[in-house]
């Protein structure tokens, strides 16, 4: 399996293992990191790419306002979140390997 950042560099390992003759979802899995702000998408009934999505906006708006808090010194020091993502299951994925 393979995980990679963005849907870019996840086409670029796609390509790279087809030009040895695997298959996605065959051969190997690749798992992208989807923010969902790329200017290629990943979604559809069935996606391209299985991917790990969590909202960079939503994250976005909470790193300013732990910035203001700690700005206008309303913490004790370092602040900490722990987010929710959601697996989405796309073409990429293969079944375990078999020996």
């Amino acid at each position: 399996a393979i995980l990679c950042a963005g849907i870019l560099p996840a086409f670029g390992a796609e390509r790279a293992l087809r030009e040895y003759g695997l298959q996605t979802g065959r051969d190997f899995s690749i798992m992208v990191f989807d923010d969902q702000l790329s200017f290629i998408p990943n979604n559809g009934s069935k996606p391209m790419f299985t991917s790990v999505r969590s909202s960079i906006c939503e994250a976005g708006f909470a790193v300013a306002h732990m910035l203001i808090r700690a700005i206008e010194n309303k913490t004790n020091g370092l602040e900490q979140e722990l987010w929710k993502a959601d697996i989405i299951n796309g073409q990429s994925t293969s079944p375990p390997f078999q020996r």
